[in-house]
């Protein structure tokens, strides 16, 4: 069963991430909201959310703000 979290971290529009989980991987993706299509950069994998989400801040720079599954 597939999983999916979005990731919104402080700091402005531009920080909106997602994670999905399938098969016991963690894809980490970047997400540029447009119109009328949002583009998803995968910026890489792990083998459990806490890294994922140790990847993200660390792309960003900054604290997570909220953290919610869709």
């Amino acid at each position: 069963m597939s999983r999916k979290w979005k990731v919104v971290v402080e700091g402005g529009a531009d920080n909106l991430y997602y994670v999905s989980k399938s098969d016991d991987v963690f894809y980490v993706y970047k997400t540029t909201v447009g119109w009328p299509f949002d583009d998803n950069d995968q910026i890489g994998k792990t083998d459990s959310l806490e890294l994922a989400i140790m990847l993200i801040k660390q792309d960003s720079g900054d604290d997570i703000d909220h953290i919610e599954e869709v």
